[in-house]
């Protein structure tokens, strides 16, 4: 594919869309759907390829998912890495890929008992044992701070 185009997963849940010069030469693209269970990720995970593929331009993922409070994210061995400009239109979050991997939907605010049951990025809040945003310091409460320093979130 060069020119442009589209590359849907079997299910039909996941559909990727590549603009014209997004690629420089003609390549064969595909999706496997990969059933996995991982924390916070709803639904399947979506294997693009081929591996570590690089566009020009950024291409436009979109994933069928009807629960609120998803983000797309690059699934990382270690954490999840979400895809910043994740948006919802209707039942489907689209976001923009600049190169191949795995990618699924996972909560935003997903239970947790660690920081690394969370999205790259998060917190979790040991308190409500819910993954979330940090504060505008970077902290939700004391223990994400180092020790003697108290956590201001605003």
């Amino acid at each position: 594919m060069r020119g442009g185009g589209e590359v849907q997963s079997a299910d039909g849940r996941a559909r990727l869309m590549i603009g014209q010069d997004a690629l420089l030469e003609q390549r064969e693209l595909w999706v496997t759907v990969r059933r996995v269970n991982r924390n916070g990720l709803v639904g399947a995970m979506y294997e693009f390829g081929p591996e570590g593929l690089q566009f020009e331009k950024p291409v436009t993922l979109q994933i069928e998912e009807e629960m609120d409070n998803l983000v797309i994210a690059h699934a990382d061995p270690e954490r999840p890495v979400r895809i910043t400009d994740t948006r919802r239109v209707g039942g489907i979050l689209q976001g923009s890929l600049r190169h191949f991997s795995m990618y699924g939907c996972f909560n935003n605010n997903a239970p947790c008992m660690s920081d690394a049951d969370c999205l790259q990025g998060q917190l979790c809040n040991a308190q409500t044992a819910t993954c979330e945003n940090p504060g505008q310091n970077g902290c939700n409460v004391d223990s994400d701070c180092a020790q003697g320093e108290l956590c201001d979130p605003m």
